[in-house]
């Protein structure tokens, strides 16, 4: 399938890897499919998290585990938003802002994207703990 991309252009993309988001995410719920793109080699990030649907639309995201050592997902919430059970694949990110200085780039951590790769669907979801919204990704460089 050939899907049009905000910062890629026309990309040829593997329609078994699209990812429904019942929900859409916060501010943008009326997009429902995304496909994540991986231009730097798969699971190199940051990558990009493309809709399907509107090629404007696209987040630069990173997964939060190679950000945050103790960084952790409470089970109650994986279980009850995706249906993620002890054996379920799950994949994890974090949306970016990243402002002209790109070492001032931070990640959401506070609401992370979280993929049900078995049935896949995501949700990004509010997390109880007490995470940033805004966490800088390069260590004392950002706000």
């Amino acid at each position: 399938m050939i899907i049009h991309t905000r910062d890629f252009g026309e990309t040829e993309i593997d329609e078994t890897k699209i990812i429904e988001f019942p929900d859409g995410v916060f501010a943008f719920e009326d997009s429902k499919r995304f496909i994540f793109l991986f231009p730097l080699g798969e699971d190199t990030y940051p990558c990009w998290m493309q809709s399907v649907d509107d090629d404007n639309l696209c987040f630069i995201v990173y997964n939060p585990y190679d950000i945050i050592t103790d960084f952790t997902l409470d089970e109650e919430t994986l279980e009850t938003e995706l249906s993620v059970g002890e054996k379920t694949a799950v994949s994890v990110f974090s949306i970016a802002v990243i402002p002209e200085d790109y070492l001032k780039t931070t990640i959401n951590i506070k609401s992370p994207v979280v993929v049900n790769l078995d049935t896949k669907t995501g949700k990004q979801v509010i997390l109880p703990d007490d995470y940033p919204i805004r966490f800088p990704i390069f260590s004392g460089k950002g706000e």
